[in-house]
């Protein structure tokens, strides 16, 4: 859009085959060093992506060294779209791993929480629900650290007590950890 750029420029254009890691060909927007002042739209053609894949699809950055970053976005009407922050090269990828739960081990005797490390493999964790005995219970989340800790509180009764926590990434992939937590 007008406004993103701090100053006119050139940009080289370049298409490179499709690769199998990959639902288009790559399509690189190359002006190294040229900052942007607000996102632009990249668009890209969606005709070799499966039809039941469409929710799923999202852009794929890929920097100079060929590694793969989320550049967000979603299907609709024929093309994945998102907003990006840099000139790079951008593809269309899909995202159905839903995220990882796991549980760190507390061997104190006298528990006041129960912690996890979750990671998500592409678009990011989304959304998050925890539930204690069928009631929501708040879990803190440190992103930086990729750790979840859910503190006990008054729902934990004395005895055995249910814990569920479903976290959902950007594509809706869904992930569920349940277990049973003494007090």
């Amino acid at each position: 859009p007008a406004g993103s750029l701090f100053e006119n420029t050139w940009f080289t254009y370049s298409r490179y085959p499709r690769t199998t890691r990959f639902y288009s060909a790559r399509h690189q927007l190359k002006q190294p060093d040229v900052p942007l002042n607000m996102r632009m739209k990249v668009s890209i053609r969606a005709d070799q992506l499966p039809v039941k894949l469409q929710p799923k699809a999202l852009l794929a950055r890929i920097d100079v060294n060929g590694r793969v970053h989320p550049a967000g976005g979603g299907y609709s009407n024929g093309y994945v779209t998102g907003e990006v922050n840099r000139f790079d090269t951008y593809a269309i990828t899909v995202d159905v791993t839903p995220p990882v739960i796991r549980a760190i081990r507390d061997r104190s005797r006298h528990k006041k929480c129960i912690r996890f490390k979750v990671s998500d493999n592409f678009s990011g964790i989304d959304d998050y629900h925890a539930e204690v005995n069928g009631e929501w219970a708040l879990v803190e989340w440190d992103p930086k650290n990729k750790m979840m800790v859910y503190w006990y509180d008054e729902r934990m009764k004395h005895g055995k007590n249910s814990f569920r926590l479903t976290l959902t990434d950007a594509k809706g992939n869904r992930a569920v950890y349940s277990t049973t937590l003494t007090r």
